[in-house]
């Protein structure tokens, strides 16, 4: 159960905090498709999955307050519906 609502997911998604947070988060995504795509930069297999493995991490933290404010508008929705017999 969640302790937030959805409408103060929207204000947070909405507010400078996350704006600030979001925009650090996407320089490091840059920075690591620069060190990606640096032909300077002889990295090893290891240090390119590691390097996709991150930037996946940050895309996936990127999306957490969506995918929470949905996961909250999802259980109200469900609370909401009907009890059918029978269930």
């Amino acid at each position: 159960m969640y302790r937030s609502s959805a409408q103060g997911f929207d204000d947070f998604i909405e507010g400078n905090i996350w704006k600030d947070i979001a925009n650090d988060l996407e320089e490091w995504l840059n920075d690591i498709h620069d060190a990606m795509e640096d032909p300077n930069e002889a990295l090893t297999d290891r240090q390119q999955a590691k390097l996709r493995g991150n930037a996946e991490a940050v895309r996936k933290f990127l999306l957490i307050p969506v995918v929470l404010r949905d996961n909250i508008l999802d259980d109200q929705k469900r609370e909401e519906e009907p009890i059918k017999e029978g269930e």
